[in-house]
């Protein structure tokens, strides 16, 4: 005869289940902090490009990225230690499906600028619901993308960084969230597969 479960085999049963939530619901998520002062100045010559450590740069410096995807968007936010009136965001989404897709927020003065791009042709997309919030006093810049825009898949991985333009000609500075030494010529540095929650 099997021998049945008492109350106390069920609640401890249910706080099991309970426990390996987060678990899940922290699939679809990231939270990385990036090290302070691994911004790098871009010097362009016309004729070579130089990088090299730029630790008192504040308007390019990520000091965190956070995300998070979901059956209805993905959403980025990066703080920097400062920012700047002029910067460029740009995160690189790859798909389950192969497929990558191009981010871009240019922030200037007057509208800030926001497109969407898929693969090496860097096709336009039109998408309604991909929307930037920028907080200057809290350093903060994000994107959100729907998942339809996407062709929803069952999870993504995403690079971001930023370029902040400089005051003198041909300089500008740069830092990748992912990436410990600021940056490289190379692609944006990937996360770990975010899966749709």
């Amino acid at each position: 005869m099997p021998r049945r479960l008492g109350p106390r085999a069920a609640v401890t049963g249910g706080l099991l289940v309970v426990l390996a939530l987060p678990t899940a619901a922290v699939a679809g998520t990231l939270s990385h902090t990036d090290p302070a002062k691994d911004a790098q100045k871009i010097t362009d010559s016309g004729s070579s490009t130089t990088i090299t450590a730029a630790p008192d740069n504040e308007t390019a410096d990520i000091v965190h990225l956070g995300a998070t995807y979901g059956p209805r968007r993905l959403k980025e936010t990066l703080r920097l230690r400062d920012l700047g009136p002029r910067w460029s965001l740009r995160a690189r989404i790859t798909t389950a499906t192969r497929r990558h897709f191009d981010v871009v927020l240019t922030h200037r003065p007057g509208p800030d600028r926001l497109t969407l791009t898929r693969g090496k042709a860097q096709t336009p997309i039109v998408c309604d619901g991909l929307v930037a919030a920028v907080d200057r006093p809290h350093h903060t810049a994000s994107v959100t993308v729907p998942a339809d825009c996407l062709v929803s898949p069952p999870w993504v991985r995403i690079g971001t960084g930023i370029v902040a333009r400089g005051i003198a000609k041909g300089v500008s500075f740069g830092d990748d969230a992912l990436r410990r030494r600021g940056i490289a010529e190379a692609d944006l540095t990937l996360s770990r597969k975010l899966h749709q929650t």
